[in-house]
């Protein structure tokens, strides 16, 4: 009998402990997940901040710069300066400078060491020029030295406006030959800087240079003549053609 109770209280064990054993291998426990690092609120602003991308020199080979001075304005080595194809400006007194790899700022500090000797006052501006050129119909047509802050309305401007009232609305924009863009009345409007139009140093602003006729303008000059030499070839014509009829009835 004892070993009848043990052996039904095994299997009654057994039985009551497999569901529970087959039920855990059926659904396995999820693996734990790595532990993730915490990173601390300064971490994180690292992380997050990137380096602010370099801005260009705005200086280059072939164009110009301008000095200025302040309050004195008679101080000899202010004025338009242009750089050769090495990026260097002949300064007085300094010589061949280097520039194309400095910010306005940098120049504007090292002229003011440069020139200690020379300034009663260390106020120093230098501004950047690209070459623009104004062709066609201006009232005041060249090539021009120009700031890139400057808009479309100073360039405009510096040429005297255009010859036509709707010269505006005919201005073309080339490059290299190329027509870059025909309509820039929203650039005239706007005010936007040429740095931000894209022009870029050596560019064309072309006006159209034909003026606009009126009415009886066009009707002298264009469809008068034509129509006084067709009138003289109809006239001709029918002179020739009524000799001609005379002769072949024998009348002449």
């Amino acid at each position: 009998m004892p070993c009848r109770k043990i052996f039904f209280c095994a299997i009654a064990a057994f039985c009551a402990i497999f569901p529970i054993y087959a039920a855990q291998a059926a659904n396995p426990a999820p693996a734990e997940a790595p532990a993730q690092k915490k990173t601390t609120p300064a971490e994180s602003t690292v992380i997050k901040q990137t380096a602010p991308p370099a801005a260009l020199p705005p200086f280059h080979a072939g164009d110009a710069l301008l000095i200025t001075t302040f309050p004195d304005t008679a101080t000899f080595f202010r004025g338009l300066h242009r750089i050769d194809d090495q990026g260097c400006v002949d300064l007085p007194a300094i010589g061949k400078l280097r520039v194309i790899d400095k910010t306005e700022k940098q120049l504007a500090d090292t002229l003011v060491v440069a020139y200690v000797n020379y300034l009663r006052y260390p106020v120093v501006q230098v501004h950047p020029l690209i070459r623009v050129s104004l062709l066609g119909g201006f009232y005041r047509p060249g090539l021009y030295w120009v700031p890139p802050s400057y808009s479309l309305w100073d360039v405009v401007s510096m040429g005297g406006g255009t010859q036509r009232e709707d010269g505006i609305k005919n201005l073309r924009w080339e490059r290299s030959r190329a027509l870059i863009k025909k309509d820039l009345v929203e650039d005239f409007q706007s005010g936007s800087s040429l740095q931000k139009m894209g022009l870029l140093s050596g560019d064309q602003l072309w006006a159209t240079s034909k003026l606009k006729k009126d009415f009886w303008e066009v009707m002298t000059t264009n469809v008068l003549p034509w129509f006084t030499v067709t009138a003289t070839l109809v006239s001709t014509s029918i002179t020739a053609y009524q000799f001609y009829a005379l002769v072949k009835a024998g009348r002449l």
